[in-house]
């Protein structure tokens, strides 16, 4: 029987409103830095190889863990058919993809400031979801910044964690110790990424619970299953996204023993 090493729980806090210049900064910047960021995309995928192996097949790969691997569609394709369409069409994209950035950027990239100045709530509206998970340097580090500390026993997360979660136990890396930094490097994202999805679903309980799949599977590729439960949604050792009854959305992570 596995023995529970430790158990930590931060709650994840109520949107707050990013500040008032926020998003006018936002703008600023993009507008200024439009011939730099034309530049870079026309570097980083220059033809068709290149937008295979950066965009599709990013694409693609992101695209097939969000889908319910018992999902079947109204025209009776399983997960695995719906990945192959999705495959085959983005990855013909590449002219289509270079004209409308082409487009974006002619005349001084007047199509791009447009789009950038009618993108400036849409802006705000995502960085108060990420600033929820991640927070910042002002209102300190908030759950998904917390979390992955806590799973590489950083030697700082006790004191980040004093006044912002429930503990039990002491931090333990879970990791193999070469790979603390790609660990903790990945997983920061991946739960800001999750926890974005399930927000926008209105913490919607299938949401989290396919989250929270995606989530383990990750940890559990890279822990070190020697010594450590495998890592599963509820399981002896887990890191779950969840809904205390008060309402309070959370994120909890539990190290358990073999």
């Amino acid at each position: 029987m596995a023995k529970i090493l430790n158990r930590v729980k931060v709650i994840i806090a109520p949107s707050q409103a990013m500040p008032d210049w926020s998003g006018s900064q936002w703008q600023k910047g993009m507008v200024n830095n439009s011939e730099l960021i034309n530049l870079k995309r026309k570097k980083k995928i220059p033809d068709q190889a290149r937008y295979e192996s950066r965009v599709a097949e990013a694409s693609v790969n992101k695209y097939k863990d969000f889908i319910d691997p018992n999902f079947i569609s109204e025209s009776g394709l399983t997960k695995k058919g719906i990945v192959e369409k999705h495959a085959k069409k983005i990855s013909v994209g590449f002219d289509k993809y270079d004209k409308h950035l082409d487009e974006m950027f002619a005349e001084d990239g007047k199509l791009f400031k447009q789009r950038v100045a009618g993108g400036v709530g849409r802006y705000v509206k995502n960085a108060e979801i990420t600033m929820r998970l991640t927070g910042d340097r002002i209102r300190g580090l908030a759950a998904a910044a917390l979390i992955p500390f806590w799973l590489v026993a950083d030697r700082r997360i006790i004191q980040l964690l004093e006044h912002a979660a429930d503990i039990k136990g002491k931090p333990v890396n879970v990791t193999e110790p070469t790979l603390r930094g790609p660990f903790k490097a990945g997983l920061e994202p991946l739960l800001v990424q999750a926890g974005a999805i399930i927000l926008r679903a209105d913490i919607d309980k299938d949401t989290i619970d396919r989250m929270n799949e995606i989530v383990n599977r990750y940890i559990a590729g890279l822990q070190d299953s020697d010594k450590y439960a495998k890592f599963q949604p509820g399981g002896d050792s887990h890191c779950d996204f969840g809904l205390e009854t008060s309402g309070e959305f959370y994120i909890e992570a539990q190290v358990a023993e073999k």
